[in-house]
């Protein structure tokens, strides 16, 4: 139980500091003194990128589980299927042919060669 609450502190901890981090310059004296710049950083940037991240993080760690509960194996790990490398080829290989292509295209293909891996392995 106690590990529980450590984690939730810890991660409220970070996710105040997370907010004072960024590329435009805003200090928490100037936000509590009510400047409109700042308050317009918090809320179109610095908010949605937390929330982002932490969504992010928890659904890695529900698919983690998932994928634990499926093979029913404590150890395994995304490397266990093969999905890692299966993106890593696809995105290097548009990289390699296609070094002018914008990023989520180079993504979406290697989301393919993911999922094609992935069938192609599958014993249905």
């Amino acid at each position: 139980m106690y590990s529980l609450a450590f984690g939730i502190v810890v991660t409220a901890i970070l996710a105040l500091i997370s907010l004072t981090i960024g590329a435009a310059d805003m200090s928490l004296s100037a936000l509590f003194s009510g400047e409109d710049q700042a308050a317009q950083v918090l809320q179109i940037s610095r908010i949605p990128r937390t929330l982002a991240i932490m969504r992010a993080g928890s659904s890695l760690g529900i698919a983690g589980l998932v994928m634990q509960m499926i093979v029913r194996n404590r150890f395994v790990e995304p490397s266990t299927t093969g999905t890692t490398e299966s993106a890593m080829l696809g995105f290097l290989t548009v990289t390699l042919l296609a070094p002018g292509w914008p990023v989520m295209a180079k993504m979406a293909v290697a989301a393919a060669l993911r999922f094609w891996a992935r069938c192609c392995s599958c014993a249905c």
